[in-house]
């Protein structure tokens, strides 16, 4: 249904945007001083006569792109929301085919982005950590686990079927992983 139709009928950043929590930025997200676009909202709709906060004033995206550039599916134009909007059936597809592949929603736009006081509660400052070919990033880049990938690629999923276990992979397979597995790791 998200790829048919990958609009709402309310929506929860755009209330908040309105109740003063943010303003959008160049990835279409809600960024928020605190926490950047690392958040998720949910509305109270009530009849109750309440203060309005003002919108936020100051523009909180940076405009650095790494959104646009880190994208693997090439969703985010380089251009101001509202004018430029994320491709909503691009996004809905990779989440689409991350699921099928049993792994998370794909979120590198969130990751990078330097937005958010949360960066300097976690050590998260350094964006270089995020650069490929940068040496800050080593330390943070994800280990391939060799069990795991040749378990999808015998099964096709990282998880069982639901109810059963994992069966253990062949021994002879056990034992090239063991051979082929690189010192240190």
């Amino acid at each position: 249904m998200l790829k048919e139709k990958p609009v709402a009928f309310f929506s929860h950043r755009h209330a908040a945007y309105c109740a003063g929590l943010g303003n959008f930025g160049v990835n279409n997200m809600l960024l928020t001083p605190e926490y950047g676009p690392r958040v998720r909202f949910t509305s109270i709709l009530t009849t109750a006569e309440l203060p309005a906060d003002p919108v936020l004033g100051e523009t909180l995206c940076t405009r650095c792109m790494r959104c646009m550039t880190v994208c693997p599916v090439k969703a985010i134009p380089e251009g101001d929301y509202p004018q430029e909007l994320t491709d909503k059936k691009a996004c809905a597809a990779r989440s689409e085919e991350l699921f099928r592949r049993s792994l998370s929603p794909c979120g590198c736009c969130i990751k990078v982005c330097p937005v958010g006081k949360d960066r300097g509660q976690y050590g998260r400052e350094d964006m270089k950590m995020y650069d490929d070919n940068s040496p800050v990033s080593v330390p943070y880049r994800r280990i391939q686990d060799p069990c795991a990938v040749l378990w999808i690629e015998v099964t096709g999923s990282l998880r069982p079927k639901k109810g059963k276990r994992r069966p253990p992979l062949p021994l002879g397979i056990m034992r090239a992983l063991l051979l082929a597995w690189p010192e240190g790791t």
